[in-house]
């Protein structure tokens, strides 16, 4: 039989020993932060509504867009409220063509004709839907 006496450690690495011993069991009632980072799509949905509005509000600047649709009848009021119903894909939609436009200088008149048709049609979806549905008879 071995009845030898169990070796103890010198006294610095006990001391050792028994601070990382605290210092695990501390570790362990620490408890854990969850941080996650937040999704840019929710931050930037508006932001990209606003930038879309003032590349369209830039290029209704252009006098030829503003000629044409005071043609067509037009106030740059009315516009402007308008603007402000349309949904974010109309938004975007004319806001790639107003860019395009843009930087196409004077030779971009195919697009302006284009940005044009488009806010017509934005506008006459918008007013037909705020003055409701309309039956027409055929006579």
């Amino acid at each position: 039989m071995n009845t030898s006496t169990p070796r103890q450690l010198p006294a610095p690495m006990r001391s050792i020993a028994r601070l990382l011993t605290m210092i695990f069991f501390l570790h362990g009632m620490v408890p854990m932060a969850m941080a996650a980072p937040i999704p840019s799509a929710i931050i930037s949905a508006e932001d990209a509504r606003t930038a879309d509005i003032d590349t369209i509000r830039k290029s209704l600047e252009t006098k030829i867009v503003q000629d044409r649709l005071e043609q067509l009848g037009f106030t740059s009021a009315e516009i402007e409220d308008r603007l402000l119903y349309a949904d974010d894909a109309e938004l975007h939609q004319l806001a790639i063509h107003s860019e395009t436009m843009m930087a196409g200088g004077d030779g971009g008149i195919i697009v302006t004709v284009l940005v044009v048709i488009l806010l017509i049609i934005l506008i006459q979806r918008i007013v037909s839907v705020d003055s409701g549905p309309q039956t027409q008879f055929m006579v």
